[in-house]
């Protein structure tokens, strides 16, 4: 256990009321005894209790000893809960997660002896990167220092640097980071194996060790799967730090959890070690549930440029509100990380339009619905106005197919009346042409005749002539 196994830094809508124990804190604690333990000083308090350094004066050790809030007036459910935080981390025996040494009663008051593990949590770290941040106008990116050897950091850093100055800074703080969340995302399988899922991950429950691995604190909201002790957290309360639970975990009253609930606030706490914030926030627990519950998280790199496509993948992917879609296990994840700390391709992939799409309308029902009976209603009036609009222009097909027909027809008549009239013409022409042969056919008779009588009686030739030239011009008069 740490010096700073809670997290104390405020929290959108957290109650951050300490239920001070008279018992505890109006005496002092220098040197008082818990047992065969010697408190020193407070190393830290939150919603469970305080936790204290002190002194083993039997193995002659320092430990961090948790003390269970409200002294002597404990509840039945607050010891079990209590001896339940032992007894779950008592089964695990893995160099990432802080051992339990003992479990016992002093006068009434309960308490747990851990591991004291020196170092700052993570939520230290990215507190101080922040101020430094705030303080030097001049930084514009994340360097957060995980305390790692120069031996460790060659192998992912040094040797594949393509730049240098801050672009080697950039490249090493993001690799410490990735290294630092894989080790505790190792731990965690393990204790997720062992049947226990943790519930409360967050930066203040992730130590830094010297080696810039991580040792998870705290699992004294663990669920033992098998364990008959389930039923204490089942009563419909929240259990957990709101501004790292899970979608799931918000509906715990609905909705059987799973390790996969770790893996999205192990997810939260590396989006939040890349950027310096927190995916989802709120003014109060109302909004930040419901921004956890429905709204998307920004892409980390929109917040910090220097995180690698591959990495903000990885990290969507844990945070993902579709557990089904995220990290299966927490060694899946760990193994993403170290596929991209050596520069392999990763398993990770950004969710597509069709699945974002999917989720807007699982987040949103009432708007989807609305907004899907508003295109029903559109499609109705268009196929309505497509249908009405097909039989006017129907009609109107039909009335200039009717009028091209008359009119075709009158044309056809105009033309029958034309041709009428040339034959006419014709007929006309051939009369008067036969007219004519007949009368040069009879002034030649006569002119024929005039000439047979012309001895006899030239009075009557010469009137037969005349009447020849008459009938045919053309005729001369002798």
């Amino acid at each position: 256990m740490s010096a700073d196994d809670q997290d104390t830094t405020p929290i959108e809508g957290q109650d951050d009321t300490v239920h001070s124990d008279p018992s505890m804190l109006q005496m002092g604690i220098k040197d008082r005894k818990i047992g065969r333990y010697r408190l020193i000083e407070e190393l830290g308090h939150g919603g469970q209790g305080y936790v204290y350094l002190a002194e083993d004066e039997k193995l002659h050790r320092q430990v961090a000893l948790k003390i269970l809030i409200g002294g002597h007036n404990l509840s039945s459910s607050a010891k079990l809960r209590f001896e339940r935080e032992a007894e779950t981390a008592s089964k695990l025996d893995h160099s990432g997660i802080a051992r339990v040494f003992e479990i016992g009663q002093h006068e009434g008051i309960a308490f747990i002896a851990f591991e004291y593990v020196t170092g700052k949590n993570l939520a230290e770290h990215i507190s101080e990167t922040g101020e430094r941040a705030v303080n030097d106008a001049g930084l514009s990116e994340i360097h957060i220092d995980f305390s790692i050897s120069d031996t460790d950091i060659t192998s992912d850093s040094k040797s594949n640097s393509t730049s240098s100055g801050s672009s080697d800074a950039d490249r090493t703080a993001i690799m410490s980071a990735v290294r630092y969340i894989e080790s505790a995302a190792r731990a965690l399988h393990a204790a997720h194996e062992a049947g226990l899922i943790h519930r409360d991950i967050k930066p203040a429950n992730l130590m830094v060790r010297e080696d810039g691995t991580a040792c998870v604190l705290d699992f004294g909201l663990a669920k033992d799967e098998d364990s008959q002790t389930m039923t204490l957290t089942q009563s419909g309360d929240l259990m957990g730090t709101p501004a790292y639970m899970s979608p799931e975990q918000l509906l715990a009253h609905r909705l059987k959890l799973d390790r996969r609930t770790d893996i999205y606030s192990l997810g939260v706490s590396l989006f939040e070690s890349c950027t310096l914030r927190r995916p989802f926030v709120g003014e109060n627990r109302q909004e930040l549930y419901q921004a956890i519950s429905q709204q998307e998280p920004p892409s980390p790199r929109s917040i910090n440029s220097k995180i690698p496509k591959d990495l903000a993948a990885i990290i969507l992917t844990a945070i993902d509100k579709d557990r089904n879609r995220r990290y299966q296990t927490a060694l899946d994840f760990a193994d993403d990380l170290c596929r991209f700390r050596e520069y392999k391709p990763v398993k990770a992939r950004p969710a597509g339009t069709l699945v974002k799409c999917k989720r807007w309308v699982q987040r949103n029902p009432l708007v989807a619905t609305s907004l899907c009976a508003t295109l029903l209603s559109l499609s109705i009036g268009l196929i309505s106005s497509l249908s009405l609009l097909s039989e006017v222009q129907a009609e109107r097909n039909e009335k200039a197919g009717a009028l091209i027909t008359s009119q075709q027809a009158v044309e056809a008549k105009e033309l029958a009346l034309v041709e009428r009239s040339a034959a006419l013409t014709r007929v006309k022409e051939e009369r008067d042409s036969k007219d004519k042969a007949l009368q040069r056919a009879e002034g030649s008779r006569l002119l024929a005749e005039s000439a047979n009588v012309i001895a006899t009686d030239p009075t009557l030739a010469l009137n037969l002539a005349i009447e020849a030239s008459r009938l045919d011009p053309g005729t001369p008069a002798h």
